[in-house]
Protein backbone atom coordinates (compact mmCIF):
# COMPACT_ATOMS: atom_id res chain seq x y z
CA UNK A 1 0.00 0.00 0.00
CA UNK A 2 1.11 3.57 -0.93
CA UNK A 3 1.98 5.83 2.08
CA UNK A 4 -0.14 9.03 2.14
CA UNK A 5 2.73 11.74 1.68
CA UNK A 6 2.07 15.51 2.02
CA UNK A 7 2.32 15.99 -2.03
CA UNK A 8 -0.56 13.40 -1.80
CA UNK A 9 -2.35 15.50 0.45
CA UNK A 10 -1.25 18.91 -1.47
CA UNK A 11 -2.75 17.06 -4.66
CA UNK A 12 -6.09 16.01 -3.01
CA UNK A 13 -6.47 19.60 -1.23
CA UNK A 14 -5.61 21.18 -4.52
CA UNK A 15 -8.29 19.39 -6.25
CA UNK A 16 -10.87 20.41 -3.64
CA UNK A 17 -10.30 24.04 -3.77
CA UNK A 18 -10.33 23.89 -7.48
CA UNK A 19 -13.50 22.06 -7.94
CA UNK A 20 -15.20 24.64 -5.04
CA UNK A 21 -14.35 27.21 -6.96
CA UNK A 22 -15.63 25.72 -10.77
CA UNK A 23 -18.25 23.38 -9.87
CA UNK A 24 -21.09 25.34 -9.46
CA UNK A 25 -23.68 23.96 -12.01
CA UNK A 26 -20.96 21.44 -13.43
CA UNK A 27 -20.27 18.59 -12.03
CA UNK A 28 -18.98 16.86 -8.88
CA UNK A 29 -15.42 16.66 -7.40
CA UNK A 30 -14.87 13.21 -8.22
CA UNK A 31 -15.04 14.07 -11.83
CA UNK A 32 -13.07 17.55 -11.70
CA UNK A 33 -10.16 15.18 -9.49
CA UNK A 34 -10.37 12.67 -13.00
CA UNK A 35 -9.98 15.29 -15.38
CA UNK A 36 -6.91 16.50 -13.41
CA UNK A 37 -5.46 13.08 -12.82
CA UNK A 38 -6.07 13.02 -16.75
CA UNK A 39 -3.97 16.10 -17.84
CA UNK A 40 -0.45 17.57 -17.12
CA UNK A 41 -1.74 20.00 -14.33
CA UNK A 42 -0.03 17.49 -11.07
CA UNK A 43 3.03 16.85 -13.35
CA UNK A 44 3.58 20.36 -13.65
CA UNK A 45 3.19 21.11 -9.83
CA UNK A 46 5.59 18.69 -8.78
CA UNK A 47 8.56 19.26 -11.32
CA UNK A 48 11.06 21.94 -10.52
CA UNK A 49 11.79 22.87 -14.13
CA UNK A 50 12.19 26.55 -14.53
CA UNK A 51 9.87 28.35 -17.39
CA UNK A 52 9.64 30.95 -19.39
CA UNK A 53 6.20 32.83 -19.98
CA UNK A 54 5.58 31.39 -23.13
CA UNK A 55 6.31 28.16 -21.78
CA UNK A 56 3.47 28.29 -19.19
CA UNK A 57 1.65 29.98 -21.99
CA UNK A 58 1.99 26.56 -23.80
CA UNK A 59 1.67 24.16 -20.85
CA UNK A 60 -1.94 26.46 -19.96
CA UNK A 61 -3.36 25.84 -23.70
CA UNK A 62 -2.71 22.46 -23.70
CA UNK A 63 -3.85 21.80 -20.28
CA UNK A 64 -7.05 23.44 -21.03
CA UNK A 65 -7.74 21.04 -24.06
CA UNK A 66 -6.88 18.04 -22.29
CA UNK A 67 -9.41 19.35 -19.29
CA UNK A 68 -12.11 19.48 -21.67
CA UNK A 69 -11.26 16.69 -23.47
CA UNK A 70 -11.12 14.55 -20.32
CA UNK A 71 -14.40 16.35 -18.93
CA UNK A 72 -16.12 15.12 -23.51
CA UNK A 73 -14.86 11.62 -22.23
CA UNK A 74 -16.83 11.68 -18.87
CA UNK A 75 -20.11 12.37 -20.65
CA UNK A 76 -20.57 15.79 -19.28
CA UNK A 77 -20.34 17.19 -22.90
CA UNK A 78 -17.97 20.69 -23.27
CA UNK A 79 -16.43 22.55 -20.66
CA UNK A 80 -16.05 25.92 -21.33
CA UNK A 81 -12.20 27.40 -22.00
CA UNK A 82 -13.06 29.90 -18.62
CA UNK A 83 -14.21 27.37 -16.53
CA UNK A 84 -11.35 24.82 -16.91
CA UNK A 85 -8.87 27.62 -16.93
CA UNK A 86 -9.93 28.41 -13.46
CA UNK A 87 -9.14 25.06 -12.33
CA UNK A 88 -6.00 25.18 -13.30
CA UNK A 89 -5.68 28.68 -11.70
CA UNK A 90 -6.55 27.53 -8.19
CA UNK A 91 -5.56 24.14 -8.73
CA UNK A 92 -2.13 26.23 -9.11
CA UNK A 93 -2.50 28.88 -6.74
CA UNK A 94 -3.26 25.68 -4.08
CA UNK A 95 -0.54 23.46 -4.92
CA UNK A 96 2.04 25.98 -5.91
CA UNK A 97 1.82 29.44 -4.55
CA UNK A 98 0.55 29.38 -1.37
CA UNK A 99 2.96 26.30 -0.10
CA UNK A 100 6.14 28.42 -1.59
CA UNK A 101 4.96 31.69 0.04
CA UNK A 102 4.70 33.04 -3.53
CA UNK A 103 8.33 32.49 -4.27
CA UNK A 104 9.98 30.78 -6.85
CA UNK A 105 9.77 31.00 -10.64
CA UNK A 106 6.47 29.42 -11.25
CA UNK A 107 4.49 31.65 -8.49
CA UNK A 108 6.28 34.55 -11.25
CA UNK A 109 4.37 33.72 -14.43
CA UNK A 110 1.39 31.86 -13.64
CA UNK A 111 -1.61 33.91 -14.29
CA UNK A 112 -5.17 34.20 -13.06
CA UNK A 113 -7.56 33.21 -15.31
CA UNK A 114 -8.62 36.22 -17.82
CA UNK A 115 -13.08 34.61 -17.21
CA UNK A 116 -16.30 36.33 -17.84
CA UNK A 117 -16.09 38.29 -14.18
CA UNK A 118 -12.75 40.21 -14.65
CA UNK A 119 -13.44 40.61 -18.25
CA UNK A 120 -16.86 42.60 -17.17
CA UNK A 121 -15.47 44.40 -14.89
CA UNK A 122 -12.55 45.82 -17.14
CA UNK A 123 -15.01 46.52 -19.47
CA UNK A 124 -16.98 48.50 -16.76
CA UNK A 125 -13.32 50.50 -15.21
CA UNK A 126 -12.91 51.35 -19.18
CA UNK A 127 -15.92 53.06 -19.31
CA UNK A 128 -15.54 54.56 -16.07
CA UNK A 129 -12.15 56.38 -17.10
CA UNK A 130 -13.84 56.84 -20.80
CA UNK A 131 -16.75 58.86 -19.02
CA UNK A 132 -14.11 60.94 -17.10
CA UNK A 133 -12.04 61.94 -19.66
CA UNK A 134 -15.23 62.96 -21.84
CA UNK A 135 -16.51 65.40 -18.36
Amino acid sequence: MTPYTFNQHRHNYAVWTAARAAQKGFTTTANIKTAIDNSDLRKFSKDTLNYSVQDFDTFHKTCCHQLIKAFEKISLGKATYGRVAKIISIYLKTSIILCNKGEGNKCKIIHPPIDNILLTQMANNLKELKDLKNE
